[in-house]
């Protein structure tokens, strides 16, 4: 079959009724149907009435999706046969560039990728279903743009190349799908985006002279007031702000809070109660922690048990979702020693990467166990993005509270001694204040300081980003597809995803570090 001309629209017509009859359904679960259809012999639109139930047991659809999707399939044939006549017409391209059709908001969705002009290495590439070398994929994206600009537009926009990178990713997943170790990052084709956009920036870019910017502050020997941390609201949470249970009220919630600070001063806690307990107050906290009205020291004044090892992943899980402790765990047994072995690749392209895994692999030899991989894996990340470790996690010859002062606004892990690789005793600090003590280990301070920015409603440090958002996607598996939880840079355009993420992700990818 085909892996260009033909087929490509069809399988978007396809892809067209999938969407419409089963709204519900993920973007993987689109492409592991059109995937199916191909496995089983559709290459033109109207073979599409002869996929059987049988044909699609495998997908985990239920039976009524099943015979709605078989249905929409008979149903499409009349315009399938239609659009594959047309397909068969001499000219095979699309109108000319003066159009109407052209002109319109929607000629994304009508669009063929010009599959007849790629490169031999990429056709074979998708006929085998691999990764494309980054230089064959560049090429793809030079042909793309340089037809979208001989025949539509200059100056596409993003929905539109939105549109069509997400076609790309949805009949080819295996060559050009965001995914590390089995999650599906983003919206699966961010980076394929970010590429189109990159490309048409370049050949549209306009030189404007530079301009010198005078800075007041630095002349003069000024101080700059420090910039106070933005909240980052709702961004990769399920559960941000819920209505009170209806059998609660603003007294009930009350008793429960007076209930939570008598059982916080007992030595022994009953932890079934207290699970309940935060769960029965959990809007309430909410509220107060959204307000951002009240400092940290005073929810933690109010609210101790939110500060303890089980409040603080009660109310991460039913904030986000997800079961931090066994997710963190799970991964750092399964998707970490892959990502390791990559980053062991590149060392000798960054001295700084080179550094950070040396000292790794000292400190587990003076441990004799693995525990410095923790922290070990977050400061080769760092160097490996070109940030700075120690804006998350570092050591001081002492902490104090005053100490604490001089340490950043956000979340970081803080340590007595000569290396964080050796240590054995952590604190988280929030805000400048040390609220927790007495952290045991270094993956349950990492699960403490993860969960500190999302139940606090704080931001990624920018120097600290990248790699804050490569946990939470590859590791944690928050997804979000739309937002972020780094701080707006003025004069750009907001990407979802970071770009050194979606980079890191593609070369990992090529260098196969698939755990499953």
């Amino acid at each position: 079959m085909s892996i260009y001309s033909d087929d490509t629209d069809g399988l978007h017509l396809l892809q067209t009724y999938i969407e419409d009859t089963l709204p519900s359904l993920k973007r993987e679960q689109v492409c592991s149907i059109l995937d199916k259809c191909l496995e089983v012999g559709v290459d033109k639109p109207t073979d599409f009435k002869y996929v059987s139930e049988g044909d699609l047991s495998e997908l985990n659809l239920k039976k009524v999706q099943l015979r709605k999707l078989l249905s929409a399939f008979d149903a499409s044939d009349p315009d399938a046969a239609s659009l594959e006549t047309q397909h068969k017409s001499p000219s095979g391209v699309l109108p000319s560039a003066s159009s109407p059709s052209h002109t319109s908001s929607g000629w994304s969705t009508d669009y063929s990728v010009p599959w007849d002009k790629m490169p031999a290495a990429l056709q074979k590439d998708l006929q085998r279903k691999e990764r494309p070398l980054p230089s064959t994929r560049r090429q793809m994206v030079r042909i793309i743009v340089d037809d979208i600009s001989a025949k539509i537009t200059h100056k596409p926009g993003r929905k539109h190349l939105c549109n069509i990178a997400s076609k790309i990713v949805c009949h080819y997943p295996h060559s050009f799908q965001d995914q590390l170790g089995g999650t599906v990052i983003g919206r699966g084709y961010d980076s394929l985006l970010s590429q189109l956009e990159t490309r048409i920036a370049n050949i549209t870019r306009v030189t404007k002279p530079t301009r010198a910017v005078h800075d007041i502050d630095s002349d003069s020997g000024a101080e700059r007031p420090a910039k106070k941390i933005k909240a980052s609201t709702s961004y990769g949470t399920q559960n941000w702000q819920p209505d009170l249970p209806h059998d609660e009220d603003v007294d009930s919630q009350n008793d429960k809070k007076i209930a939570m600070l008598t059982m916080h001063s007992k030595e022994v806690w009953d932890k079934a109660a207290v699970a309940q307990l935060l769960s029965d107050t959990y809007s309430t906290l909410r509220s107060v922690i959204n307000s951002g009205a009240t400092s940290i020291l005073t929810i933690k004044a109010e609210w101790p048990f939110l500060f303890e090892e089980i409040g603080m992943l009660e109310h991460f899980e039913k904030l986000v979702g997800i079961p931090l402790r066994e997710t963190l765990h799970i991964a750092f047994a399964s998707k970490v020693p892959p990502l390791l072995n990559f980053l062991l690749s590149k060392q000798h392209e960054k001295p700084k990467l080179k550094k950070a895994i040396q000292d790794m692999e000292k400190a587990k030899r003076e441990m004799m166990n693995n525990l410095p991989e923790v922290f070990g894996f977050l400061s080769a990340l760092a160097a490996f993005f070109g940030e700075d470790i120690s804006v998350l996690i570092r050591v001081q010859d002492e902490t104090t509270p005053e100490v604490a002062q001089l340490l950043p606004v956000t979340p970081c892990i803080v340590s007595n001694g000569s290396s964080i690789l050796t240590a054995s005793d952590f604190m988280l600090v929030v805000d400048k204040e040390i609220v927790i003590t007495g952290i045991q280990s270094p993956l349950q301070a990492l699960m403490l300081m993860f969960a500190a920015f999302y139940n606090f409603n704080i931001e990624y440090p920018s120097k600290g980003q990248a790699l804050l958002e490569l946990v939470q996607r590859c590791l944690i598996g928050i997804n979000p597809e739309k937002g972020s939880k780094a701080p707006k840079t003025s004069g750009r355009k907001a990407h979802s995803i970071n770009s050194k993420v979606l980079t890191f992700i593609n070369i990992a990818k090529d260098f196969g570090t698939e755990s499953d």
